[in-house]
């Protein structure tokens, strides 16, 4: 048996399985594979969990936690683990991963598993962990939000790790197996997500000498780190600047010279991505004052 905790996603509420993943898990029963439940959902007990020896240690259960597994895989065995998270950091359950041979003509990975709650001595791992156990000494192909190596049904996209360069893990000569632990995964959800665009100048008058600078910050309740190109426009003007991954979706532009005074309008927009929509930011005024 393993620790775990209940699935429930961020803000309280429980995924159902879907039609397509109930199907899946009725197949898995009538060709007799051993299934645990836990927090909602099942998992194979042998063939992507390590069963505990008998001597394995265990801890008072609690109404989150299973009793605890052993501390290392068997000899000629490794535990593929880690937590499949949104681009938001949140650890995410319900979401099949699977592992595969590095030989092309395979048709079945060598294990499958939902993430689940994880460990409870490792905050981490609260939501989103997997672990798969797979022998050591090959390579494997990890893949998630998939089943059977297609497109999930799940809210996000399929995703290959490491863009699908296979893992290798050694195998000990002797005493236990090992554990590849592949950290944090970020999937991105199916479709685009929302994002919001807030501009602000950093001084709302400048002289006609002087370049004005406006603060832009993108955000978006399922992405951190926002990237893709804004752009201000200002008195038929405009200057594009991109936010990577670093910028963690702000960045500060400097507005073009304006010889003539008076008051302007500063518009910025976030163009949007392949994950994000595009959003614009109410405008703010700029004056401009003449040179003394």
């Amino acid at each position: 048996m393993f620790d775990a905790y209940s699935s429930s996603q961020p803000g309280g509420q429980r995924e159902k399985h879907s039609p397509r993943r109930r199907t899946l898990l009725r197949r898995w029963t009538k060709l007799g594979i051993p299934l645990v439940l836990v927090g909602g959902l099942a998992f194979e007990a042998q063939a992507t969990l390590a069963s505990s020896p008998p001597n394995a240690t265990t801890m008072p259960l609690s109404r989150h936690a299973l009793p605890v597994a052993a501390a290392a895989p068997p000899a000629g065995k490794t535990w593929v683990e880690g937590v499949v998270t949104d681009q938001a950091d949140h650890g995410q359950d319900n979401v099949n991963v699977e592992a595969w041979s590095d030989d092309p003509s395979a048709t079945s990975p060598v294990a499958s598993s939902l993430t689940y709650g994880g460990p409870p001595d490792n905050p981490a791992y609260l939501h989103g962990f997997f672990r798969l156990e797979v022998p050591s000494g090959q390579a494997y192909e990890i893949v998630l939000s998939a089943v059977g190596g297609k497109e999930d049904g799940d809210p996000f996209r399929m995703k290959r790790y490491g863009h699908g360069r296979p893992i290798v893990v050694l195998q000990r000569a002797v005493g236990t197996g090992r554990i590849r632990d592949l950290g944090p995964i970020a999937l991105a959800r199916q479709g685009k997500v929302t994002s919001k665009t807030k501009a602000k100048l950093v001084h709302k008058k400048v002289t006609a000498s002087k370049r004005a600078r406006v603060r832009v910050r993108v955000t978006s309740p399922y992405v951190s780190n926002v990237r893709g190109k804004v752009v201000v426009r200002v008195a038929g003007k405009r200057i594009t600047d991109k936010l990577t991954a670093r910028d963690h979706g702000k960045t500060t532009v400097k507005v073009p010279r304006l010889k003539r005074a008076g008051t302007y309008k500063v518009k910025a927009t976030f163009r949007g991505s392949n994950t994000v929509h595009k959003s614009k930011a109410k405008p703010v005024k700029l004056h401009v004052r003449k040179k003394r």
